[in-house]
């Protein structure tokens, strides 16, 4: 065996990878689910679930081995539906707390904009009035009677 062959960093067979032959860790990389709560990672959880009940028990043990050693190696095992359940109430909490306080600033900001469209209108009128008062002022004067010498 040649030396360029040999990984030192992993034992072979216990991370599923093949050594190279046909689809590698890039490949399942690719078709790996999101780690974050989805309807589809609850589904496969789901699904997982229910094949490894179905199965026979030298099947589950080998897969709660290969979880066992996921685990293991740091790896994140996200195949419990209840826990992906509890996520997504969760993220749909938070998102309606998010949406609830976006609402919140929006009708806030339209309050204050509401309100400078109030006061420059009532500005203008102040203006509008001191202008035809200054105007109407100016027009009573006018020369009036000339005095005789």
């Amino acid at each position: 065996m040649p030396v360029a062959a040999v990984d030192f960093g992993r034992l072979a067979g216990l991370d599923g990878d093949d050594g190279g032959v046909g689809d590698g860790p890039a490949s399942r990389r690719r078709h790996k689910l999101s780690a974050k709560p989805s309807a589809a990672l609850l589904a496969a959880a789901t699904a997982a679930a229910a094949a490894r009940a179905a199965a026979p028990p030298d099947d589950r043990a080998a897969a709660g081995l290969v979880t066992a050693l996921t685990r293991v190696a740091g790896g994140a095992v996200r195949d419990d539906p209840r826990r992906i359940q509890k996520a997504l109430r969760r993220a749909e909490k938070e998102k309606e707390k998010r949406a609830a306080a976006w609402a919140a600033r929006e009708a806030t900001t339209k309050a204050a904009m509401r309100g400078r469209v109030e006061k420059r209108e009532a500005n203008l009128a102040e203006r509008a009035a001191a202008r035809k008062a200054r105007a109407s002022k100016k027009k009573g004067k006018g020369k009036g009677k000339i005095k005789k010498r």
